[in-house]
């Protein structure tokens, strides 16, 4: 549970939407993070690439822009809800969100990172829930 926990507190202690935290939030969801290596004919050299691979997909994609844009944030919470609600509400400086029947309400400066912190918690619900399945 430690890349929830830490995703959780990189997107508690966030101030607004980066691609390091959509990149922490695609991989606790599944997404694999491969190497391209190319190679320059002319000169040899050879440089390295990062290719993103959605789970369950092997063709090369963007990893979404989780925490900045709430289109590809709604599609994140969507896919953690699993048919469960989806609440937020936000005001000048700050949103609330939940996601799931967690009801643990998250506050972040945006809406993007509020719904983002409210679906990690659901995620980690989630696996808390299964653990506690797989140990009965």
């Amino acid at each position: 549970m430690s890349a929830v926990k830490d995703t959780y507190i990189a997107l508690r202690s966030a101030t607004e939407g980066s691609r390091d935290l959509d990149i922490m939030i695609a991989e606790l969801i599944g997404w694999e993070r491969r190497t391209l290596r190319i190679t320059d004919t002319a000169t040899g050299s050879v440089r390295e690439r990062p290719q993103w691979m959605k789970p369950g997909t092997h063709e090369p994609t963007k990893v979404p822009l989780y925490t900045s844009d709430l289109d590809d944030t709604m599609i994140l919470a969507e896919s953690v809800a699993d048919g469960d609600r989806i609440a937020f509400s936000w005001e000048a400086d700050e949103a609330h969100a939940t996601v799931s029947r967690s009801g643990r309400i998250s506050k972040a400066p945006t809406l993007e990172l509020a719904i983002c912190v409210a679906s990690v918690l659901a995620i980690a619900a989630q696996e808390v829930e299964k653990d506690q399945s797989e140990s009965t």
